[in-house]
């Protein structure tokens, strides 16, 4: 009966003869057949080449597996400057139930005694999200991230109750009621307050309150309505038009003097400080070029 071998003791024939040992010598060596050494060094060489593709075939697996998930980030990187626009804040009742912004959208969630902007990321929705948090199980962008939504959320809350603070104001000033189907002589059209609140308030200036925007609103006695510069009308006040304005302009002035303003102002500076440390934690994986941790996929693939 032939004498059997271990595929180790083969893969020794392998390298002895790739050394330049003649396969009789081999088989002089070990007490067998030349025969059978050329039919263990074959597959040897098989095994080995099985291996080599396996290993590159991983290689390309791991590598694919990484840039999935740095696109992912490369995406997160421009998310996370993400701010939405004043016009955007909703501000009555019935407009008060999501927001989009570039990357995502907020939505508005109540519970008892409870109300919450709830931040999601577009990117949130793909399979290959769950695979990132994974990785970023123990890596401070997990944190930063987490911080980012919340200080987001309470961002868009102070906006929003500011710009609220604005139409009560106009109303109560004015007299007149915010319409967005107008009907009578005299009202305010509800985009008023999305176009003075955008002028008033500029969260990328030092100094966000802008109370010198009030020489552009002006009355026209021609139409009987007051506008702002030479095309935002914002209310329509026929015979009253100085009236209207002045009472606009005071709403203005003492919205600038409420409490509201410093707390929009702080959530903004504070959301701003959230975003930029969120960016470096992903600038500086993005400079590694390589996601830190592991997930199921790794796991899969046997990285342990």
């Amino acid at each position: 009966m032939p004498r059997k071998f271990s595929i180790t003791k083969k893969r020794e024939w392998l390298e002895a003869y790739e050394r330049g040992t003649p396969e009789a010598a081999i088989a002089g060596t070990d007490r067998c057949d030349v025969r059978t050494i050329k039919k263990g060094i074959n597959e040897a060489r098989r095994e080995r080449d099985v291996s080599l593709a396996r290993a590159d075939l991983l290689k390309e697996a791991l590598h694919k597996h990484n840039a999935d998930l740095m696109s992912l980030l490369n995406q997160l990187a421009n998310v996370l400057q993400s701010i939405p626009v004043p016009e955007a804040i909703p501000w009555g009742e019935s407009d008060v139930g999501s927001l989009t912004f570039p990357g995502g959208k907020a939505q508005y969630e109540t519970w008892p005694e409870i109300k919450v902007w709830n931040v999601t990321l577009d990117i949130e929705a793909e399979a290959r999200w769950q695979l990132l948090l994974e990785h970023l199980k123990r890596d401070p962008l997990s944190k930063a991230l987490s911080t980012w939504k919340k200080t987001f959320s309470s961002h868009i809350e102070a906006q929003m109750n500011l710009k609220q603070g604005l139409a009560e104001l106009l109303e109560s000033k004015t007299g007149y009621q915010l319409e967005n189907k107008p009907a009578g002589d005299h009202y305010l059209f509800s985009s008023a307050v999305d176009s003075l609140f955008s002028y008033f308030i500029r969260m990328d200036l030092p100094h966000p309150v802008d109370i010198a925007m009030v020489n552009n609103i002006v009355a026209d006695g021609n139409t009987g309505k007051v506008k702002y510069g030479q095309g935002t009308t914002l209310a329509l006040a026929p015979g009253k038009e100085e009236d209207c304005k002045n009472d606009i302009i005071d709403a203005l002035k003492e919205l600038s003097t409420k409490e509201a303003i410093d707390t929009a102002i702080t959530a903004y500076k504070i959301h701003r400080t959230s975003s930029d440390k969120a960016s470096k934690a992903v600038e500086e994986i993005r400079m590694m070029g390589l996601v830190p941790g592991q997930c199921r996929i790794c796991r899969r693939l046997g990285i342990i």
